[in-house]
């Protein structure tokens, strides 16, 4: 039985990019990307520091703003108290520490979460377009404000750049939590408070929240593990949607963070 959970984390997840071509010759340059609007793309390292995934009947962060997410009501299938890097990207595969891990007890349940780091790692190229300009993530990050982005023209910048999630409204307000659907599934996010793990308010005020060090995604889907399963197997997909290509007011284009996908197939 397979169960799919998709985490959308763009700079703005209230307006999701399309997804990019696979020729981005079919832009003349940059201008015309950026005329056509943000994309998703595939980048070539995605990186996040994962703290706990598992499954629950209900939603376990349903109280909002001030609230701690309730755990003890889920099945907790993977829990490490100081996090593991989990790096990955198209045909490489990762796995999370089998001494963190555990199956599910047996039952029906209909939400799958993960507690993950703010900060994402990011490599990726935008192009080449028709002229035979290609953009490398350069190791900086794009500014909260989407004043300036961060690749470069110049292949030998090429480097991973850590890539913070401060806001769901791209860094316009501190808007701390984000709900709706991708792809048929019910998704809710929120940026945990690094002192007491509860769930930051939004302020509504200019400029990207803080005091904050983690992300909680919970996802509705429709996954049972019965007493006979015996294996559970967790891929991590960011094809077509790792990355959110933008370009900045500065006219440099910034490779952002972008959704991922989490596939649990048990046996």
């Amino acid at each position: 039985m397979v169960g799919q959970a998709i985490f959308p984390l763009p700079i703005k997840a209230s307006d999701l990019a399309p997804e990019c071509p696979d020729d981005f010759s079919t832009y003349a340059n940059l201008a015309a990307f950026e005329e056509a609007g943000n994309c998703r793309g595939t980048p070539e390292t995605y990186g996040v520091k994962v703290y706990k995934m598992g499954f629950c009947v209900t939603e376990l962060a349903s109280g909002g703003a001030g609230t701690t997410p309730d755990y003890s009501t889920c099945e907790v299938v993977y829990n490490s108290a100081t996090g593991e890097d989990a790096e990955f990207g198209v045909d490489r595969e990762f796995n999370l520490s089998a001494a963190d891990s555990t199956l599910p007890a047996p039952g029906s349940y209909n939400y799958a979460f993960i507690l993950f780091h703010k900060n994402f790692k990011i490599q990726s190229k935008l192009g080449p377009f028709a002229d035979g300009e290609t953009w490398y993530t350069d190791g900086t990050a794009p500014a909260s404000d989407g004043s300036s982005g961060n690749m470069s023209t110049t292949e030998t910048d090429y480097a991973i750049s850590t890539v913070p999630m401060n806001s769901f409204d791209g860094g316009d307000t501190c808007d701390s939590d984000w709900s709706g659907t991708v792809g048929g599934s019910t998704l809710n996010a929120y940026l945990i408070d690094e002192d007491d793990g509860s769930i930051i308010p939004s302020t509504g005020e200019a400029g990207v929240c803080s005091g904050h060090d983690k992300v909680l995604g919970v996802a509705g889907t429709s996954f049972t593990v019965t007493s006979s399963t015996t294996a559970m197997t967790t891929t991590f997909d960011v094809s077509k949607n790792g990355t959110t290509f933008w370009v900045g007011g500065d006219g440099t284009p910034a490779g952002d963070s972008g959704p991922f996908s989490v596939t649990f197939t048990i046996e």
